[in-house]
């Protein structure tokens, strides 16, 4: 069973450019999939991908009785895992999957990359765990700082310099030492530094290495010099996971039968 709630689809969309998609097509039946089928009946099943964040009572539903009806369920992507783009939403309260239901693992990233999904995929197949890397972005990163204590360039920019950027458009030291924001020593690796490669400072899709991402984000902004606009920017501690917060719960407007 393969799910969306609230998001762009392109969680699904890498699924289908998985190496291992036929291994997965030929082990299980796929019952419930509203991308490619029209059925949406949510059926007993063992296994449950679910994309998308949750926005309403309705997501609260349908997550409900995917954990009823389905041995094991998987948040597939930094939305379903974190809560993603929406948590930038000040009208709507971006929840992650994670906030309604327990899931028995998570596949981040906005959307996940190619080598962690497939890796993912065949643990599943195999009924394993999931095993995420616990190391951060820098960890894979060409430009990434040995020693953080040597950042003294006050952190003033969201985006690089096109004038202190190599032909390719990569610079040719770390972000953070031009005193560009770069979220990678906060950020779980997984993506092998995509973006740090083709010029872009991490924006933390993959989430945090452990704990919470915001709580993580803030105590690395207090120990490097930063302008007060750019730690005040929410955008920076939102953009991919909103910190908990109480709120009113939303309201089923129906009983869950099993």
């Amino acid at each position: 069973m393969i799910i969306s709630l609230a998001g762009c689809s392109g969680c699904i969309s890498t699924l289908f450019s998985m190496d291992v998609l036929y291994e997965l097509i030929a082990k299980f039946a796929i019952v419930n999939f509203p991308f490619i089928l029209d059925e949406n009946e949510i059926n007993v099943s063992d296994i449950a991908l679910v994309e998308g964040c949750v926005l309403d009572a309705t997501h609260v539903e349908t997550l409900k009785v995917i954990r009823e009806r389905c041995k094991k369920v998987f948040a597939l992507g930094t939305s379903a895992a974190f809560g993603g783009i929406a948590s930038l939403s000040e009208k709507n309260l971006a929840r992650p999957v994670t906030s309604v239901i327990d899931v028995d693992g998570m596949i981040p990233g906005c959307p996940p990359p190619a080598a962690l999904l497939n890796d993912a995929a065949i643990r599943i197949m195999d009924g394993k765990r999931i095993v995420l890397p616990e190391c951060n972005v820098c960890a894979s990163c060409e430009l990434r700082v040995e020693n953080m204590d040597s950042l003294t360039t006050p952190i003033t920019s969201l985006v690089p310099d096109p004038s202190k950027v190599g032909p390719d458009g990569v610079p040719d030291r770390c972000f953070l030492h031009d005193g560009v924001l770069c979220l990678g020593p906060v950020t779980r690796d997984g993506c092998g530094a995509k973006c740090t490669k083709h010029g872009i400072p991490c924006e933390g899709c993959m989430g945090p290495v452990s704990q919470d991402f915001t709580a993580n984000a803030i105590n690395f902004m207090s120990n490097i010099p930063a302008k007060p606009d750019i730690k005040a920017y929410k955008g920076m501690l939102f953009r991919f996971s909103k910190p908990a917060i109480k709120t009113k719960p939303f309201v089923t407007s129906r009983r869950i039968e099993p």
